[in-house]
């Protein structure tokens, strides 16, 4: 038995399911649960056995609720849609990414309490894996930043060195807070809200988020 987490679900022949999920392996998986109508909740954890049919989807068998569902509603609800979907947008089917399963677990937990910034965490850490966060400590030139020069991101890649007055400009020790992954303070939360939306814009190439438009 493996405990997963569903990320999205749409009927699949007369009674089935097809869904995608993520596993405590922390691997992303696509797979048919049989007569599974009207179970597999988002957000609610679960434990099940799974097995790789010809097909090539894994069959998802003898689902059982590992806890209660969680909690979620209005913004926060519309947070953890979010996480499902830049998750079955960034990681393929199959993939394996190191800490995802804990990480959308803490998710879950702190969006039901409100606390969004997990959202960032989350982000920075699909854009690592992928190889599309860029170097923020450094700048093109790989020279360390100047706290007190100002820089902005060149083709979501390098930082090159700017007046204060050009667009998307930051001074190196905010863009030295935003390399630290702290979240915490200041403007730092808005400025990796700004910086991972850009980044993963360019990640999904233009595809449409429908959660971010609910949230605007």
């Amino acid at each position: 038995m493996q405990r997963l987490w569903v990320l999205k679900k749409q009927p699949y022949r007369e009674t089935s399911l097809l869904i995608t999920f993520v596993v405590d392996s922390d691997c992303v998986y696509r797979g048919v649960v049989r007569g599974g109508r009207g179970k597999c909740a988002e957000f609610q954890p679960l434990f099940a056995e799974l097995r790789i049919n010809d097909s090539g989807l894994v069959g998802v068998s003898k689902l059982e609720e590992a806890a209660a569902r969680v909690p979620l509603t209005g913004k926060a609800l519309i947070g953890a849609l979010y996480a499902n979907e830049i998750i079955t947008h960034l990681v393929p089917e199959g993939g394996e990414l190191v800490g995802l399963f804990d990480q959308y677990t803490a998710v879950l937990t702190a969006l039901a309490r409100q606390e969004f910034v997990v959202l960032r965490r989350l982000e920075r850490l699909l854009l690592t894996t992928l190889g599309a966060y860029p170097e923020l400590a450094v700048d093109q030139y790989g020279d360390p930043l100047i706290e007190d020069q100002w820089y902005r991101l060149h083709q979501h890649q390098s930082l090159v060195a700017v007046e204060p007055s050009a667009p998307d400009a930051l001074a190196g020790v905010q863009w030295m807070t935003l390399a630290s992954a702290e979240f915490r303070s200041g403007e730092s939360v808005p400025f990796a809200t700004w910086l991972h939306r850009g980044l993963i814009d360019a990640a999904l190439n233009g595809k449409r988020l429908v959660s971010r438009e609910l949230l605007q």
